[in-house]
């Protein structure tokens, strides 16, 4: 009809123009198989939609460049959803394999931060060494959800790069605004009342181009587009569509929504609820647009617009809602809203009270630790920045520099808690977008930092998961004030500062700006009177929470009170615990093997008591107070310090020891000379404590009271798993990497993954190698061999002491030979004044060290548990059994080739004996006999006792070849299995596999040389409840009772030069 529409005509007609874009539409595809189709049909669909939302007396007033913007909006608006293939499959190849491809460091970037800014916790690659089931899957899903979140950036990509050499008339910049149009489909209220979308005319046409009108016109008709051939069947079946999509593909099949008048109308009759609410969320959507172009059309009235006098032909005329009419097909099911959903007022409470985290002072917690997260910020971005110019900087003073501080302030009746730090501070945004919005994934700024450091090899730990920490602080507090000033080191810095004030959660608070603040947050809580109670205590509570639960901060710290005579907390960088916080875990560890809880149950109150026994209890306590000090006086450390393995944590460890009268202990002894002689003070009952093993664990500085592992509970101290070995370390743990395990919510507990329980056994195998270096470094203490018994190492010692008892004192001396230990009397009195001799030859009689609970004398650690075995097993008459080892002289280390297989001269009218186990003496001291010809055969072919091998109530079928290959393996297990009594397993072999036993014996026995009924194995096994004799052959297992005379055909009476005997001296 006028010139510039036949322009518009035949710049649309142009091939590279309409044509090219139908084309890209109908060919190319929608290359995100989740979604319904985005094809030449659904913009066709859209334009005609376009046709029915205009009313009829508008549509023939509106501008040939109006109409041209809307039909390419139509077309284009969703053509990013058809992307290059190319651009799909690098994004698709980078996630899975790490290389960028065609993507620049800008591409790299955007896929980076939008995939922070979803919560994934993906960097790229995903598939590590080979590309898994699961990571094809999950990258085709990451690559789905970021093509559509990018489509409209594509769409713009596409438009600039193909259509940018056309005009459209004397209209230039008619792309400029093609674009907005496409991508305001996504805006909000607020950017489309902006100025950019005021109607303008054309220059040097006076036709008027409506932006406003435009940009609602396209969005409604969009999201009215319903239509089964936007989801067919044909393609359905081709698609891999997932199932929580798919009821959005099926809903298009069953709506239809239709004008009737100024309104639209849905009938609708789906075959499932699944459907029903598809439809239900989709037509919510299509309210919201038409809600939102109607208040557009009544707030800024379309008709209407600056600078022109007349009135606009542009009118509205859909109302605000669609009319619904969905009913269930044939009442097969009844719809009601079956999605769970929150009470947001009681969710909120929830997440700002006690019953989430358990203790109030968690609060206090998340408000030290986000100020930690700010300090620690700032630093990193200083500590970069430095690095970027070439520059050294020291990172210890910048970390000593910064300062969190906490005070306790009075300010009239009431009483406030200010927390100040010198970190990053905060913008609008982050108050807004994070700190006010609970569980929001951490910000990209924080990731693309860590990265930042990571690749620098500089350590950045932040606490930062939750996001819910700003609402506990509600638990103490009434009202919230913050003040905060952005860092110009981010790069992203507001030019003011910001105020918001709180006085409860589900309140309406305020921001607005502050000027003249440095860069740093100020949290002012004002604290609940149920709250801060009596200030002194509170205070003092709260002091003692941050002494205990801070085990490492990332720069100064103090906790004060301007109004509270009271001691303040100050904290230097780094681990709090100093060497007086160690002697008090070693003297708490003492009251409490002294005075455990279970102990003082019970116990009368002193004040019912008679005069002389609450004597006795004070006495009691002067001597362990003075045995404390004196545990004080001679205590030393060894201090370990360093970095987890793979780095997903810092650690230290403290050896104790114990710097003793002529030599140093790993054990504490009460040692006073006197007359020339170490005697041995009785601490309790005993005379020996031995620090009990304690982890302090913490997670990014804090401490954790609850450790959880493989579906157990691992308490406060190392692993006791089976195979564990105890000491005496104390050791600390800050885990700082989520490989290690995650903090539950409370941050009170810490569920370990695989590799923070390989540290933790890791961290355990260091403290054991820090005892024996300690043993093996002091050879020529006096207490050397006690060493060697708490660190269970060999360390040599050419003259052996040990605690010695005699003329009513106990004392710390030489030891001499031959010998033998207290066990041989168990539950008889110490054989004091009496004359033991073996071949008219005295023995001296060792007692064990009792701890400081134990008060017999064969209670403690036994000289038997020690490195130096037995030389001689002899014959003595007692009620734990005829069997007593002896040691007859002081050997030199190393004479034992085969540790796991101690031997020692037998009694020669023993010699059908193979071995004995002694339970009396370290839980079990086993020793075999080389006189025995079947011990000689395995001796004189070299046998060495294997290590692991535990019979326990395994099956030996399961590890049947790893037996009959291995000659030594097959012994061991033979002979352990005597020692073990395990018979019921034993008896169903020869069922089970009748081949195996009489292969097993031939394979670990030589079967060949020696006739294994005529020499069966012989063992006693000497154990105070059931001692007895234990013969097997591979047809037979028979065990003879201690109380059996047939005994005595295995163990006769010995010759007297192997009888230890016990006589009174007068």
């Amino acid at each position: 009809r006028t010139a510039e529409a036949q322009a518009c005509k035949t710049a649309l007609a142009q091939q590279e123009c309409m044509p090219s874009v139908q084309t890209v539409l109908a060919q190319a595809g929608t290359a995100l198989t989740d979604f319904t189709l985005h094809d030449s049909g659904h913009a066709f669909r859209v334009a005609e939609r376009m046709i029915e939302i205009i009313p009829a007396k508008v549509l023939p007033r509106m501008s040939a460049f109006e109409l041209s913007l809307l039909l390419l909006s139509a077309y284009c608006h969703d053509i990013g959803m058809s992307p290059e293939r190319r651009k799909v499959t690098s994004h698709y190849e980078y996630l899975l394999t790490g290389a960028p491809g065609d993507l620049d460091e800008a591409a790299l970037g955007m896929f980076q931060k939008w995939l922070d800014d979803e919560g994934t916790d993906i960097v790229p690659p995903i598939a590590g060494g080979s590309a898994t089931v699961e990571a094809i899957r999950l990258a085709q899903e990451v690559v789905t959800h970021y093509s559509r979140s990018r489509h409209n950036d594509w769409s713009e990509d596409w438009m600039r790069t193909n259509l940018s050499g056309h005009g459209l008339g004397n209209y230039t910049n008619w792309l400029d605004d093609l674009v907005l149009i496409c991508r305001s489909h996504h805006f909000g209220y607020q950017a489309l009342c902006g100025d950019e979308f005021d109607p303008k005319l054309v220059p040097a046409t006076n036709k008027l181009v409506h932006m406003r009108y435009l940009a609602c016109v396209l969005r409604l008709a969009d999201v009215l587009e319903f239509d089964p051939e936007r989801t067919p069947d044909v393609i359905l079946r081709h698609r891999d569509v997932r199932p929580r999509s798919l009821v959005y593909w099926w809903k298009d099949h069953f709506v239809a929504p239709a004008k009737e008048g100024d309104g639209y109308v849905v009938h609708a009759e789906p075959p499932n609820a699944k459907i029903h609410r598809a439809i239900e969320i989709s037509l919510d959507e299509v309210d919201q647009e038409m809600s939102l172009c109607w208040r557009i059309s009544t707030e800024k009235h379309f008709e209407k617009a600056s600078g022109f006098r007349k009135d606009l032909p542009h009118t509205w005329d859909v109302l605000p809602r669609v009319h619904r009419n969905i009913r269930p097909k044939g009442d097969v099911y009844e719809y009601v809203n079956g999605a769970f959903r929150p009470n947001t007022q009681k969710l909120l409470e929830l997440l700002s009270g006690v019953q989430l985290y358990g203790d109030s002072l968690v609060a206090l917690r998340e408000l030290i630790q986000n100020a930690f997260d700010a300090v620690t910020e700032q630093i990193a971005y200083q500590v970069l920045e430095a690095k970027d110019r070439g520059t050294k900087v020291d990172v210890t003073a910048l970390r000593e520099m910064s300062l969190v501080d906490v005070q306790l302030e009075k300010k009239g009746a009431d009483h406030w808690l200010v927390c100040t730090d010198d970190g990053v501070g905060m913008t609008k945004e982050i108050i807004t977008q994070h700190l006010l919005v609970s569980g929001n994934p951490r910000r990209h700024q924080v990731l693309a930092l860590e990265r930042r450091c990571r690749a620098a090899e500089f350590a950045f730990n932040r606490a930062g998961q939750f996001g819910i920490g700003v609402l506990s602080y509600f638990m103490l507090a009434d009202r919230v004030e913050i003040r905060t000033m952005r860092s110009d080191r981010p790069g992203d810095a507001d030019p003011t500062g910001w105020y918001f004030e709180s006085e409860g959660v589900g309140s309406f608070g305020e921001l607005r700006k502050e000027r003249g603040l440095t860069h740093g947050t100020e949290v002012r809580l004002r604290l609940r009177p149920d709250t801060i109670g009596d200030p002194k205590a509170w205070y003092d509570k709260v002091a003692t929470y941050l002494r205990k639960g801070l085990a490492r901060v990332p720069c100064s710290f103090r906790f004060h009170s301007d109004s509270l005579e009271s001691q303040p907390v100050a904290l230097s960088p780094g681990w709090t615990l100093n060497e007086d916080d160690l002697r008090d875990w070693l003297q708490d560890g003492l009251a409490y093997q002294v005075n455990p809880a279970w102990r003082s149950q019970g116990e009368y109150p002193e004040e019912l008591l008679p005069s002389a026994k609450r004597r006795e209890r004070e006495e009691r306590r002067e001597r362990l107070a003075a045995a404390a000090e004196e545990l004080a006086r001679t205590s030393q450390w060894i201090h370990e310090e360093g970095v987890l393995p793979n780095d997903i944590g810092t650690y230290r460890i403290h050896l104790p020891y114990f710097s003793l009268c002529d030599g140093e202990s790993l054990g504490f002894l009460w040692v006073q000379r006197r007359d020339g002689l170490k005697h041995i003070q009785t601490i309790d009952k005993g005379c020996l404590f031995y620090p009990r093993d304690r982890v302090r664990m913490s997670w990014l500085g804090n401490c954790v009271n609850k450790l959880e592992a493989k579906d157990r509970v691992l308490g406060r101290g190392f692993d006791r798993s089976p195979g564990r070995r105890p000491h005496s370390a104390f050791a600390e743990v800050d885990f700082h990497s989520a490989d290690a395990g995650r903090i539950n919510v409370d941050r009170n507990r810490l569920v370990l993954a695989g590799p923070g329980v390989d540290a933790v056994n890791w961290l355990e195998d260091r403290a054991l190698n820090m005892r024996a270096q300690f043993t093996m470094d002091r050879p020529d203490s006096v207490y050397s061999y006690l060493n060697s018994i708490l660190s269970r190492t060999v360390a040599g010692t050419q003259e052996p002491h040990w605690l010695q008892f005699g003329d009513h004192k106990a004392i710390w001396d030489k030891v001499s030979f031959p010998m033998v230990t207290s066990q041989a009397f168990k539950y008889r009195p110490f054989p004091h004044g009496q004359m033991v001799r073996l071949d008219e030859q005295e023995v001296q009689v060792l007692p064990s060290v009792p701890g400081v609970d134990g008060a017999e004398h064969y209670t403690g650690y036994s000289w038997a548990t020690g490195p130096i075995p037995p030389d001689r097993v002899v014959c003595l008459r007692s009620p734990m059994g005829p069997a007593c080892p002896v040691w007859t002289k002081m050997p030199a280390l190393g004479e034992q080739d085969n540790p796991n297989f101690l031997k020692a001269a037998f009694p020669p009218k023993w010699s059908q004996l193979c071995g004995v186990k002694l339970y009396e003496y370290s839980a079990g001291l086993v020793v075999w006999n080389p006189a025995n010809p079947l011990i000689r055969t395995l001796l004189d072919r070299g046998f060495q006792w294997p290590e692991g091998t535990h019979t326990g109530r395994a099956d030996p079928l399961a590890i049947k070849d790893q037996l009959l290959d291995d000659r030594d393996r097959a012994a061991a297990w033979i002979l352990e299995t005597a020692l073990s009594g395990e018979r019921d397993i034993w008896d169903a072999l020869p069922e089970r596999d009748a081949a195996f036993l009489p292969a097993l014996w031939k394979c670990g026995l030589d079967y060949d040389t020696i006739h294994a009924n005529e020499i069966p194995i012989v063992v006693w096994v000497q154990d105070f409840t059931h001692s007895r004799l234990e013969i097997l052959s591979p047809e037979d297992w028979r065990t003879i009772g201690e109380r059996d005379k047939s005994i005595q055909d295995y163990m006769p009476t010995p010759d007297p030069a192997w009888c230890l005997t016990v006589d009174d001296p007068d």
